[in-house]
Formats: structure tokens, sequence, C-alpha cells
């Protein structure tokens, strides 16, 4: 009797970890989300930047250059505001993983709290902090010359390529989660 009462204690222990990795895997499906939309966001501003460097190269003086110029740079100033609001939006009950470095999510995977997964934050705003991707650099480098727009480019290159990295590491905790439920939930199964 007392065995089997120890078993049931720890299948029911398990069963209340299992809302716990649910939990935890919409918080990391939102991040995932967020990232994917910020990175759909960065595609459409290299495109503007590559525009203006266009303009640029043939003719930047010109009253019809400067004009579109002036257009990208709005269009541009709007996407750099929408990955902030992504970016800070893209949480699930208050955590957001991908919206600054504060944020942690610990999964506990056993009831000894010995083995759990703990995913840290990464801050893929547009600011210095994050992406550090300025929306005054694109604006004085379409008024002014090809070289500050070609640092931009650089910069939202690499702001690509920084998205690429933080998915593919919540991605692969991502997967870690799923996994560890099936298992949790076969124990569940043994033990009673």
């Amino acid at each position: 009797y007392f065995a089997a009462q120890s078993l049931n204690n720890r299948a029911g222990d398990l069963n209340d970890l299992l809302d716990g990795m649910g939990q935890a895997r919409q918080t990391v499906q939102a991040a995932n989300n967020g990232l994917t939309s910020i990175t759909t966001y960065l595609q459409q501003a290299l495109a503007l930047a590559k525009t203006a460097l266009a303009n640029a190269n043939s003719n930047a003086t010109t009253a019809g250059a400067n004009a579109n110029n002036v257009t990208d740079q709005a269009s541009y100033d709007a996407i750099m505001t929408q990955i902030d609001q992504v970016a800070a939006d893209s949480n699930y009950q208050g955590t957001s993983l991908i919206g600054d470095t504060t944020s942690q999510l610990k999964v506990q995977f056993n009831e000894t709290n010995t083995n759990s997964l703990t995913i840290t934050a990464s801050d893929n705003t547009s600011g210095a902090n994050g992406l550090n991707i300025s929306g005054d650099t694109l604006g004085t480098g379409i008024n002014t010359d090809a070289a500050t727009i070609q640092a931009t480019i650089d910069d939202l290159n690499t702001a690509i390529s920084t998205i690429r990295t933080n998915a593919a590491s919540l991605s692969n905790n991502l997967s870690i989660i799923p996994t560890r439920q099936d298992f949790t939930s076969n124990l569940i199964n043994t033990l009673q």
C-alpha cells in the first residue's frame, strides 16, 4: 500500500509539472513568432536601404532622388518602430524572451527540482542594447552619402544574422520541452 501510494504521489507531482511545461512551451512559441515577424521587418528595411543606396549612387542631388529618399526614410522609421513593438508584444503571461535581457524562463522537469531548462532572454529591439540599428542612421545617409547608407545596410545584415541565431536557439529549446512533456506523460502512466 505505501509503495503504491508513493508512486501515485510522484505521478501527481509530475502531473502538476506538465502544466508548467505547457506554459513554457507557449512562451517560447510566442517569442519564436515575434522573431519571425522581426526578420520580415528587417528584410523590408534592408530593401529600403538598398533602394536609397541606388538613389544615392545614381544622383542623390536631384530633387526626385531626395524626395524618394525622404519617403523611404519615413517608411524605414515606421519599420523600426514596428520591430520594437513586436519585440515588446511577443510575451506570454508577462514573460518576454525577445524584448529585453531581464527576463528568464525556467522550466522544471522533475518533482525534486534537480532537472530543469533555463532560457535566457535576448534583446531584439532596434536600439543600441539590442540589434543596434538606428532609425536616424538611414535618414542621414539617405540625404547625404552612399557610405552612410552602406553602413546601415551592414548593420541590417548583422541584425538579420543575430535574429537567425536567436531563433535557432529558441527553436532548439522549443524542441526540448515537448520531448520532455511526452517523457513525463509516459512516466506518469508507468507510475500509475
